[in-house]
């Protein structure tokens, strides 16, 4: 089971890459055979290979600042995380808020879904 403790850890370390454009590192986060849905209703990116795409295509191209907002809710092994992002910049920079992600971890503490 997730601890509050790990989930927070997780997803401060996911907002923190992805503003990075630390695509090593927000990767790592993920089991091999994880799923992501981002933004909800989107394909789903199912492996490694397809998560990183997506990155490749989204984050590592946007000038974003992506982080947590209130702890995150955990139950057993999901997590629901609160965030926000401003996105863009200059006159054009907006902010996306309330952000709610829901996380599945396995039981080595990554993000399965």
């Amino acid at each position: 089971m997730v601890t509050p403790e790990h989930a927070q850890q997780v997803i401060e370390t996911y907002c923190k890459a992805e503003s990075a454009k630390d695509r090593d590192t927000w990767l790592s986060l993920f089991a091999p055979d994880a799923t992501h849905e981002d933004p909800v209703g989107a394909p789903v990116n199912r492996g490694l290979d397809a998560i990183g795409a997506f990155f490749d295509a989204s984050a590592a191209k946007m000038d974003l600042d992506l982080h947590t907002t209130a702890p995150p809710v955990v139950v057993a092994n999901e997590a629901l995380a609160f965030l926000e992002v401003h996105v863009g910049h200059g006159a054009e920079r907006m902010l996306l808020s309330p952000i709610v992600d829901h996380l599945v971890f396995d039981d080595d503490g990554r993000i399965t879904a």
